[in-house]
């Protein structure tokens, strides 16, 4: 069978001694195969180039190919593979001494995870209050999920992240906690307006 010096096959082939031979020489010709070329996507980090977790998190995102209809021969790399990952590694990895909730936060939120990103940061008392506020943000532009039975994802309960707050409003004015109440019963009817 006849192969034509120009042809995908052949292409391909080229990329990857390319690729192979700039891991030697050159880490960050490397990266370039690797983010243009999508050469060797079984290793998705580049450890001598990528140290910190916005640089990797950045990397991540480049490498993420949601549809590849195109036969191009690359690997399917997904966002849902990216939050597997991520989920995988856990909160240690980004803050092992488990001091700090907003790293962790932060990679949540970036990888699009919005409802394991607010209940991450609830769990810290010290943090409750902003990731109300935070929620009540996204909420409104339509990026939490309300609560649904047999959900594979959180979903979180608007109601249930106010309780708290209203109850010690409750304490210091009727007024404000009513106030409370009644905004969150009109956010969905608001956020509708945004769309998602």
């Amino acid at each position: 069978m006849f192969v034509s010096p120009h042809s995908p096959q052949i292409a391909s082939r080229d990329l990857q001694l390319e690729y192979s031979r700039a891991l030697s020489e050159d880490p960050f010709k490397a990266a370039l195969f690797k983010i243009v070329a999508r050469c060797d996507l079984s290793t998705k980090t580049i450890p001598d180039i990528i140290t910190a977790t916005e640089d990797y998190i950045w990397l991540q995102l480049v490498l993420i190919r949601e549809d590849l209809g195109d036969s191009s021969g690359s690997e399917r790399y997904t966002l849902g593979d990216f939050q597997s990952k991520l989920l995988d590694l856990g909160s240690k990895h980004f803050d092992p001494q488990q001091t700090n909730p907003y790293k962790f936060f932060r990679v949540l939120l970036l990888s699009a995870q919005f409802e394991r990103a607010i209940d991450h940061l609830y769990r810290y008392e010290s943090s409750q209050v902003e990731a109300v506020h935070i929620a009540i943000a996204l909420k409104y532009y339509g990026l939490l999920r309300l609560p649904r039975a047999g959900a594979s994802t959180p979903d979180l309960s608007l109601c249930m992240l106010l309780l708290p707050f209203a109850s010690f409003f409750f304490s210091l004015s009727f007024f404000l906690s009513v106030l409370l109440v009644f905004c969150s019963l009109l956010l969905p009817l608001l956020s509708s307006d945004h769309g998602s």
